[in-house]
């Protein structure tokens, strides 16, 4: 699973997953409509390879909001959405099939954000 994280203040717009499986960006909101997305593996010398779509779920979207960052007044708005990506076992039935995002995983990396990004611990 990989998560998403937008209007993240001081993160970069460049996209690469961390090794915990999420990004965050600056970019402050998600696109939404029709999805044009592609998805690749990478490798450590730069191939990429195309990921089959029949690999690929797109999990939910949704926002959190807190108030902090050095001012308690402050509102800090994040919004993520995420993805599944698959290895083995993928086909149609996979990339429809509903599964929200896992709200522990999402918890956990939201307060791995908030301590990162605006000093604030929970």
């Amino acid at each position: 699973m990989c998560l998403s994280f937008y209007n993240v203040k001081g993160a970069s717009e460049v996209h690469t997953i961390n090794d915990k499986g999420y990004f965050v960006t600056s970019t402050s909101n998600m696109d939404y409509g029709t999805v044009t997305d592609k998805y690749y593996y990478i490798d450590k010398s730069g191939k990429r390879t195309k990921i089959n779509s029949s690999c690929i779920r797109g999990m939910g979207t949704g926002s959190t909001e807190r108030y902090g960052g050095g001012n308690s007044e402050k509102k800090i708005e994040i919004h993520y959405t995420g993805i599944e990506v698959r290895t083995k076992g993928c086909s149609k039935e996979f990339t429809v099939s509903s599964s929200g995002m896992d709200s522990a995983d999402t918890e956990c990396a939201l307060k791995e954000i908030l301590l990162q990004y605006y000093n604030i611990t929970e």
